[in-house]
């Protein structure tokens, strides 16, 4: 008998890393934080940590100051984006609105748009209208 239940899984893809998220049950009463990293590149099998519900808040304080450390004082725009906005895209995207317009409209860079479909999975096609030389304009 399997004492371990994944509540919820979330993704998140950065660069060449996608990670799996994972809010993890154990035998009913003690949960757990599981963090999967796979590399695209990487023939090996990415690497997991498992973080004690008390470690959550102080390992998010560290990480924020190297957030900080790394990037400075400036302010980091924030990319999570809420699933009304992704509702949105999509609902946009299945009404044929290209996918630099619907960026442009809901203030996301286009990187995020493609994330959220693929995300969802939505395959992305050619939003380019088909073109034939040989068509030619009817004169009426």
């Amino acid at each position: 008998m399997n004492d371990l239940k994944i509540i919820d899984t979330r993704h998140l893809k950065a660069g060449k890393s996608t990670y799996l998220i994972d809010l993890v049950r154990y035998k009913e009463k003690q949960h757990y934080i599981e963090i999967v990293q796979n590399i695209a590149t990487s023939t090996l099998d990415g690497g997991s940590i498992k973080i004690h519900p008390d470690a959550i808040l102080p390992l998010i304080k560290i990480l924020q100051a190297l957030k900080i450390e790394i990037y400075g004082a400036e302010p980091i725009k924030d990319t999570a984006i809420s699933e009304e906005v992704k509702d949105k895209i999509q609902k946009r995207y299945f009404a044929m609105v290209k996918i630099e317009d619907i960026a442009l409209q809901l203030g996301l860079e286009k990187e995020n748009v493609v994330a959220v479909l693929d995300e969802r999975g939505i395959e992305i096609v050619s939003q380019k209208k088909p073109f034939n030389k040989y068509w030619k304009k009817r004169k009426n």
